[in-house]
């Protein structure tokens, strides 16, 4: 993602190459992330694309911006080098798909389960230490997927990042990012607290796209809206910093007293750090605290020991 947002900034092909490595190295890692990329570089070149033209039509582009042709250029680089690279993964799927057909749509999958439930979004976990009976006694599902919790520690953060920060094209675009994964997360159709609303989002076009189907499980998208919170929410400490070391202005000031301003300015973004950063950093732990965390036994069952004495070849 770092290299993605480079490679839409450098005149040069760096990033765009960077991009496409680390794009094939993490194809080669786990391909369902592969594809929550893709989507991601989709919607930020239309998102860039459609702002340039914009600005541009209001003569708005700066000599510092880079030019939609070159922009196009680097993106171009990116898609051709990936699917290059992707090209053994694919060598070895098509003769399994001309074979088997397209075993990606084989059943209607588990989207409907395996869906956040908007409800989910706004009660801590069952594991939380003083809440969890709370969010435990809700109607939803709670072991696949369906409860996922920011915390509203996050969620104000963001969103104090992106009402300030509304007019700059960067938060816009990690808002529309946000907005844009927490539907998918949502799947095919709305839940709340485990009834659903039949109010269609964007995961069921997702689910109709080549190999994009392949991913039947939408809370995973939660990554990339993880991802995209995190970003805003940084901007929202930095408004929060700025609030911090806000002073009144009381025109031009000489020797000693500029000099004192300058040390009351650093003395305050001294003080907002050594406060700020703590509080934020225990609100947050508070909220996604997990006591005691569950554990598995890892003992083998005994029942695998019988179907081990079967006799027989068989499955």
């Amino acid at each position: 993602v770092l290299y993605v947002l480079r490679a839409g900034r450098d005149r040069s092909l760096r990033s765009a190459l960077l991009a496409a490595l680390f794009l094939l190295l993490q194809a080669y890692a786990e391909l369902t992330f592969v594809s929550f990329l893709l989507i991601f570089i989709a919607l930020y070149a239309l998102y860039e694309l459609i702002r340039k033209a914009l600005a541009s039509r209001e003569l708005r582009i700066t000599d510092c911006e880079l030019p939609s042709r070159l922009f196009l250029r680097n993106f171009v680089v990116l898609v051709i080098l990936f699917a290059l690279g992707i090209i053994p993964f694919l060598a070895n799927m098509l003769p399994d798909l001309r074979a088997e057909g397209d075993f990606f749509t084989s059943g209607g999958g588990f989207a409907d389960v395996f869906s956040a439930d908007l409800a989910g979004y706004l009660l801590p976990t069952q594991l939380h230490l003083l809440w969890g009976r709370l969010a435990a006694a809700f109607a939803f599902p709670h072991d696949k997927g369906q409860h996922l919790y920011l915390g509203y520690s996050v969620m104000l953060l963001a969103a104090w990042g992106l009402w300030p920060g509304r007019r700059l094209p960067t938060v816009r675009f990690w808002g529309l990012s946000a907005l844009f994964f927490f539907l998918l997360t949502l799947g095919p159709t709305l839940r709340f607290n485990g009834h659903d609303t039949g109010v269609p989002g964007p995961f069921a076009l997702i689910a109709r796209l080549p190999l994009f189907k392949g991913n039947r499980y939408p809370s995973r998208y939660s990554v990339m809206l993880v991802l995209s919170c995190a970003v805003l929410a940084s901007f929202g400490l930095r408004w929060l910093f700025q609030l911090f070391q806000r002073e009144t202005r009381e025109g031009k000031k000489k020797g000693k007293e500029r000099r004192e301003k300058r040390e009351k300015r650093g003395a305050s973004s001294f003080i907002s750090f050594v406060f700020l950063i703590p509080l934020v950093s225990l609100l947050f732990l508070f909220e996604h605290l997990s006591i005691p965390l569950p554990l598995s036994d890892m003992r083998v069952p005994v029942i695998y020991e019988r179907i081990a004495a079967e006799p027989g070849d068989f499955a």
